[in-house]
């Protein structure tokens, strides 16, 4: 009995009690008439005890048919099929749902809301078994198959095809999820084919934008693709002068690479080798050179030491201590290089070339004019021969012969050597190419040391304009040709027109290189150069100080470049004592 029909009872006895009592009062009193009356109350309230319980019991007519019969093991057929056809529901299921609410124990109180709670869920299955989100016919045999057993009252066998038509669901979605990686795995290489396209167009802006594309549609499971990903994006930002977003990206690769890969895997000295390379460019000499170290250590192991890889290696931490202006320990680097890709590769083969183009590099940087001079005559006889006269190759030789000519005073011979350069890249890469920008650099500021303003002039101006296309306002190439144009108009004496153009170049490094880069020092040194002939010289100091600082940090206090900055402090110092 639940508790509110306890309570119905319990109310109508207080009733019948609370009246008896007021009969036995009023019989002592002898009033005939009010004991009838008593008497009658007393029958009301009894017959209230007796049926208000009952009553509630039916209650009220609800939207589907009550339910008032009690739960045993022999419910009869004909009150199954009156159920049956009172809810639409087949005889089987009613008796299902008789079977279960007697094992559930519901109240019989409770029982005609619990059955008609069943019942529309019942109906609500039959409906979603009707159809399928997923357009797969075995799954959708195997729903018609649950919604037949459910018809019959079978839930048992109902939730086995049910549980039949799940695992089905998981191995399709497994098969689309596998599918659909393969997809994006394909959509993601030709994302990076594409920047490899642009790439080799030099369009790096544009390289770096597919690259990034296809590293954020590959799957989270494709670490090692994601870190070939990485290195090529490094390559585009490096050229595009983002190097810190090169070395970021980078350095993401090497350390994935390093938790995929044992650690003698050429692929990790490959990487170490591009993130050395970067700190280079950055004048990060310190971080540098530790990264070459272990890139030599494992190529020597993988390929043994005379591969040309090695020699690659060995080239480019003998060009990181010609940098730091440490001569003697990059030559016996680049002699075994030399060494290496001639016994390997032959001794007319173009990497070869490239070594004696960065010796004769060396010596000149020395001083060494007689010793660089062959070197580069071999360079560009083996360049020519091996890849033609109008190889872009070809006028990076011409062009580094005809600056060594110029170190000698060799105006004369030195000219044509740009112009043919010139013409060259021009007509192999196009007017507008960054390498032709350079070229035209070089033969500005020989016409410059010459005096021919009005030459210059017009060859920096187009240096610039191709240099800021080509990559951008911010690259360290502009900032270079910034430098070198308000050089000119110092040399002129337009002081005004040239320090704004200082103080950009300054700008542009300090954001590329940071703060402490030879290159800022460079700069730093220019300006500072300037501020002293319009006799600014409490301007001027502060610079010179700062410039002489990064030199020494970087390159040391015997570097050529830190001893020229040194020279003209003191200078300086010696002005403002007179």
């Amino acid at each position: 009995m639940s508790i509110l029909l306890a309570i119905d009872y319990i109310f109508s006895l207080v009733v019948c009690l609370l009246t008896v009592c007021l009969y036995l009062i009023q019989k002592k009193e002898n009033d005939e008439k009010q004991n009838i009356i008593l008497f009658i109350g007393i029958l009301i309230a009894v017959i209230i005890f007796l049926v208000q319980p009952t009553l509630k019991f039916f209650g009220k007519p609800s939207e589907l048919p009550t339910l008032n019969v009690k739960i045993t093991d022999s419910v009869s057929l004909e009150k199954h099929l009156e159920l049956s056809k009172q809810f639409n529901i087949t005889e089987l299921a009613v008796k299902n749902f008789f079977k279960i609410m007697e094992q559930k124990k519901v109240p019989i109180d409770d029982l005609d809301d619990t059955f008609r709670k069943i019942a529309t869920r019942y109906k609500e299955l039959q409906n979603e078994l009707s159809s399928s989100m997923l357009d797969d016919q075995e799954v959708l045999d195997l729903k018609n198959k649950a919604k037949v057993a459910l018809n019959k009252g079978d839930f048992d066998l109902a939730e086995k095809i049910l549980n039949e038509s799940t695992t089905k669901s998981i191995a399709c979605f497994k098969r689309l999820e596998d599918s659909a990686n393969k997809c994006r795995l394909s959509t993601a290489e030709s994302k990076m084919q594409l920047g490899d396209l642009s790439n080799l167009q030099l369009e790096y802006k544009k390289a770096i934008a597919y690259y990034q594309e296809a590293v954020e549609i590959l799957p989270e499971e494709s670490e090692l693709i994601l870190a070939k990903y990485l290195f090529k994006l490094g390559g585009a930002s490096y050229y595009a002068g983002d190097y810190i977003n090169a070395v970021r990206v980078i350095t993401q690769s090497l350390s994935i690479r390093e938790k995929k890969l044992p650690l003698d895997h050429l692929d990790i000295a490959t990487t170490l080798n591009n993130l050395a390379n970067l700190y280079r460019s950055q004048g990060k000499y310190e971080e540098a050179e530790p990264l070459y170290q272990r890139d030599l250590k494992i190529t020597e192991k993988a390929l043994g030491p005379d591969h040309p890889s090695v020699a690659t290696t060995l080239n480019n931490l003998a060009s990181l201590y010609e940098f730091q202006g440490k001569y003697e320990e990059a030559e016996p680097l680049y002699q075994r290089s030399l060494k290496i890709k001639e016994k390997s590769l032959g001794p007319d083969h173009p990497s070869v070339a490239t070594t004696l183009n960065n010796l004769a590099n060396l010596y000149e940087s020395q001083g060494k004019y007689e010793e660089a001079e062959p070197l580069y005559q071999r360079d560009l006889k083996i360049t020519e021969k091996a890849l033609g006269p109008d190889h872009p190759s070809v006028a990076t030789t011409l062009n580094n012969l005809a600056n060594l000519y110029r170190y000698q005073g060799k105006d004369e011979v030195a000219e044509p050597l740009y112009q043919r350069s010139l013409n060259i890249k021009e007509k192999a890469l196009g007017p507008d190419h960054p390498f032709v920008a350079n070229t035209l650099n070089n033969l500005a500021n020989l016409y410059e040391s010459q005096g021919k303003y009005e030459e210059a002039e017009p060859l920096y101006q187009r240096s610039l304009k191709i240099t800021e296309k080509a990559l951008g306002p911010d690259h360290p190439s502009v900032a270079t040709t910034l430098n070198n144009l308000a050089l000119l108009y110092e040399s002129q004496g337009k002081y005004e027109e040239a320090e704004p153009l200082y103080q950009k170049s300054l700008k542009i490094t300090e954001k590329a290189l940071g703060p402490d880069h030879p290159s800022v020092a460079t700069t730093l040194n220019n300006l500072a150069n300037l501020y002293e002939s319009q006799g600014k010289y409490e301007e001027a100091e502060p610079l010179y100080q700062r410039s002489l600082n990064i030199k020494e940090k970087a390159l040391g206090p015997d570097h050529p470049d830190t001893k020229i900055v040194k020279k003209n402090y003191e200078g300086l110092t010696a002005k403002k004592l007179k």
